[in-house]
């Protein structure tokens, strides 16, 4: 099983949202970013062998200065415009890797600040998001 985060800001076409079941959606206010003090965060779920199809899908919809997060127990993708990163999940707090630098140096590289590319800030958040509504146990 994995989990998808992607914000509807951040698609080229945000109507493909509507193919989906989300699991949960929050307006999320984000003080850090100067174009969108308001994002609308999407929560989803996808078997082991529809993932693949959907990162390449939200890939190729992911707007430059932009990244999604579909994560499973073992495996993470960083998903970028045309381009996505399969890692290894490192758990919360331990995120150090060289792939995981190699994913950071690029989305920055891409015009995405440092503070956005913290694995270990997101997932937490994500993970508290999906333990607090019952979707995942802790």
């Amino acid at each position: 099983m994995f989990y998808g985060y992607t914000e509807s800001e951040s698609l080229r076409n945000p109507l493909i949202l509507n193919d989906y079941k989300p699991i949960r959606v929050e307006i999320e206010y984000v003080p850090t970013s100067e174009n969108h003090p308001y994002v609308h965060a999407y929560y989803f779920r996808f078997s082991d062998k529809e993932i693949l199809r959907e990162v390449k899908k939200f890939s190729r919809e992911t707007l430059p200065e932009w990244y999604q997060l579909f994560w499973s127990k073992d495996t993470v993708y960083a998903i970028f415009k045309d381009k996505f990163f399969e890692l290894k999940n490192e758990r919360i707090g331990s995120w150090k890797s060289k792939v995981y630098k190699e994913v950071q140096e690029y989305g920055v590289k891409h015009g995405i600040g440092l503070v956005y590319m913290d694995f270990n800030k997101n997932f937490a958040r994500f993970r508290e998001t999906l333990i607090k509504y019952k979707l995942i146990k802790d």
